[in-house]
Parts: structure tokens; sequence; C-alpha cells
């Protein structure tokens, strides 16, 4: 395979070790190479003072399996790359409820955070009203199939309730089926238009 040009690797095919100044690329290769064969190795680097990383076909069952690689009697850590992350639209939310609030439920489902939560602008299409951000709120999180997502959850904040609904971007927030977004829904919809202002 060497010299071979048409095999690209994507993001999510990398390996990330965690180095140490006393292992050379060969040592990470050949550790790695134990454990998913040689001939699956494509490609490996040292960058300096980054960690080194190997592009390889089979990161999934690796980095599931081993959270450590021994090189030369020591433990090195490995992670992916390029961590998957899933994200959560969070919608119905009134702006004056601090994102830690919410940040908090999510921890509590059970979700691992990769981002911190940010607004969402209202897309309004006007050089003047660019800056207006929506009641609505997204973060970012590991992906775990393991848990099912909420529709919607109350909150209490300042002795009122609210309810605010919940969806991954990958699935439409009327209908809450994945391979359309709401612009293509085929759901009636009747709603209200809330505004905020200083």
């Amino acid at each position: 395979m060497a010299g071979n040009t048409s095999v690209f690797p994507s993001k999510d095919q990398a390996i990330v070790f965690l180095a140490t100044d006393d292992l050379i690329l060969s040592d990470y290769v050949m550790a790695i190479g134990n454990i998913v064969t040689p001939k699956n190795i494509i490609f490996a680097s040292r960058l300096s003072k980054f960690p080194k990383s190997n592009f390889k076909l089979l990161v999934d069952e690796v980095v599931a399996k081993h959270e450590t690689v021994t090189i030369k009697d020591k433990d090195v850590k490995l992670r992916r790359l390029l961590n998957p992350s899933r994200r959560i639209i969070l919608s119905n939310v009134c702006p004056s409820i601090p994102h830690h609030i919410f940040e908090n439920s999510i921890k509590a489902l059970g979700y691992t955070m990769v981002s911190s939560m940010s607004f969402i602008k209202a897309g309004i299409d006007s050089d003047e009203y660019a800056h207006v951000l929506s009641f609505r709120r997204q973060i970012y999180v590991q992906p775990n199939d393991a848990i099912d997502i909420p529709s919607s959850l109350v909150f209490k904040y300042e002795d009122t309730n609210y309810r605010i609904f919940l969806n991954f971007d990958d699935v439409c927030y009327k209908c809450r089926l994945a391979g359309h977004f709401v612009n293509d829904c085929f759901c009636s919809f009747s709603g209200t238009i809330k505004l905020w202002y200083k």
C-alpha cells in the first residue's frame, strides 16, 4: 500500500495518544498494530510538541476496548482525534433563565457535554435585526443511544414554571421524526410568536 494516494482517511478514523518524551513514533505504531494488526494502520505522524496520531480502520473498536496501550512497560492513554457529538436544540426557552439551569439538567439526563450552551439567532433577514436572538438554545453532547431524550421538560425558575422542548438537530422538532427539517414538515403547525426586547 506504500505510495497509494487513493486512501484518504477521514478524521473520525484517527486515534491520538498522550505523548511521552521517551517513546518514538514506531513504539506507538507497533503498540496499536498489536491490537488491530499492522495492515489496518494506514498513516502515522509525530507532531512536535503534540500527541501522535494513527489513521486506521478500527477506531471504534480500539477506543471502546482500550483506554490505554502499554508501550515499553508504560501505560499511555489514547483517545479519538475527533469525538463525535450531537447538537441538542432547546426551544421555548425564556431568555432570562441562565444557561447553567439547563446544562445541569442535560447532565442529569446522563449526557456528557462537549460544549457550553449558547443562544441561537432568530435568523431575521435584515442587517438591522441580524443580532436578534431566538427563544432557542443549543448544546453539543456526546452521543449516547442508551438515553432517550425527553420531548420536553418543565423547569421552575423564579417561581414560574416553564416547559422547554428538546430535540436533536437532525430530527424535526414538530413531528420528532428524522429525515426532514421543520421547514419541510408535513405536519400542521399553529403557534405563537414571542419577542424579547430591551
